[in-house]
């Protein structure tokens, strides 16, 4: 063992024996720090229940931090059973000596109703008083509550406001909601220079939904000039940290060759990845993927399983997948009742090819009287929305 290494483990003897000389006297902040040894191995082996213990004697002693850390515990079942009652009140006696982090933790335990029937009036009121002194958690939850307008009046001025300030201390989620809102002109002019502004700052320190949103407006050319190379690289990166949408745009482009060679296998990869983090999407993208058999063998009870997964979280992809498997009879008894009411929906959610399925639905009288007038409007709204083969189909019904 070297000096300097034997040194070291003198010095944390030494103050453990100290400390604990002070805590076993009933010294407050000694116990406290006595249980952040315990619990972190500092000069001593890890201990969780002499953690626990110490960090109780400090807050029936009123050791705001302690009592902090008691609430924490008993909300995350850590090192004891979980227990949202007690985490409440150890929570309130930190918050009420203006503990900020006690004061922000109230905030989301009346937001999330931990234990407690929600009430957005003492979520907001907790928060106020958390980013009052600064606590960024508190002041981006202030902006996301006014932005969203769950539990108070929508107001996009203050989401803007409170956004700012978590800014000014570097929380990349308000960087990436900012973002947001210039996209969509939520309080501001829509404005995508703007929106990608934000979007890249927030890209370049890792923040994986940012990277995902620059990334599609490369593809996009929103704010931007279009460059697919780019879009690949902030999609690679936040896809690498796992953020499922990301995935499945990576696949998207894959699928269809967007500045890169058209490749199934590849499309199918990232989206079996987006679809296996949750992502409706994702699943809509793999359901086709083995219904068509690209990229993969062909298998329609897969298909029918992905795809029934994405339309039950309502994602157009899915129900188009699902109406086309009714309409062609493929892996379920063909329907065109049922296919002609999930193509419907899907087009209420702008699927790209849903209005052009509807009309040749109509067209062909599959399922209906032929109706070359309603075809006419679904192979309109089809081309309005960018599918080519739909002002295609329109022509057509035009020729005499």
């Amino acid at each position: 063992m070297s000096a300097a290494l034997a040194l070291s483990l003198s010095a944390h003897a030494t103050s453990f024996s100290s400390t604990k000389a002070l805590a076993e006297q009933g010294h407050a902040a000694a116990q406290y720090s006595m249980g952040a040894m315990y619990e972190m191995g500092d000069g001593v082996p890890q201990d969780p229940n002499k953690a626990v213990a110490w960090y109780k004697k400090a807050a029936d002693q009123g050791v705001a931090a302690a009592q902090y850390d008691m609430g924490a515990i008993y909300m995350t079942g850590e090192y004891v059973p979980q227990d949202y009652a007690k985490s409440l009140a150890w929570f309130e006696k930190s918050a009420n000596q203006e503990e900020p982090f006690a004061q922000y933790s109230m905030g989301a335990v009346y937001q999330e109703g931990l234990g407690v029937t929600p009430d957005y009036a003492k979520a907001v009121e907790w928060y106020q008083r958390a980013a009052a002194q600064d606590n960024v958690m508190a002041q981006y939850s202030l902006g996301l509550l006014y932005q969203s307008g769950i539990g108070v009046d929508q107001d996009f001025t203050k989401a803007y406001d409170w956004y700012q300030k978590a800014i000014e201390q570097g929380d990349l989620d308000a960087h990436n909601n900012i973002g947001v809102m210039y996209e969509a002109g939520l309080g501001v002019t829509q404005d995508y220079s703007e929106a990608a502004k934000w979007y890249q700052k927030a890209a370049d320190q890792g923040h994986a939904i940012a990277q995902n949103n620059i990334g599609q407006f490369y593809i996009k050319g929103l704010g931007v000039t279009q460059d697919y190379t780019k879009a690949l690289y902030w999609l690679r990166k936040a896809a690498a940290q796992g953020e499922d949408l990301a995935q499945n745009n990576l696949g998207y482009m894959y699928e269809n060759g967007n500045g890169v060679a058209r490749d199934y296998a590849e499309a199918f990869k990232w989206y079996e990845k987006s679809a296996n983090h949750g992502n409706a999407l994702g699943m809509g993208g793999l359901g086709w993927a083995y219904y068509s058999g690209q990229g993969v063998e062909q298998n329609y009870v897969k298909a029918f399983e992905w795809s029934q997964q994405s339309a039950n979280q309502g994602e157009a992809a899915g129900l188009n997948n699902l109406a086309v498997m009714y309409l062609e009879g493929n892996g379920v008894p063909q329907n065109y009742a049922r296919a002609m009411t999930l193509f419907k929906q899907a087009a209420a959610q702008n699927h790209p090819f849903a209005p052009r399925n509807l009309g040749l639905m109509y067209m062909k009288a599959q399922g209906v009287k032929q109706d070359n007038v309603q075809a006419k409007e679904w192979f309109d709204k089809g081309c309005g929305n960018g599918d080519l083969q739909s002002c295609l189909g329109s022509k057509l019904l035009n020729m005499p």
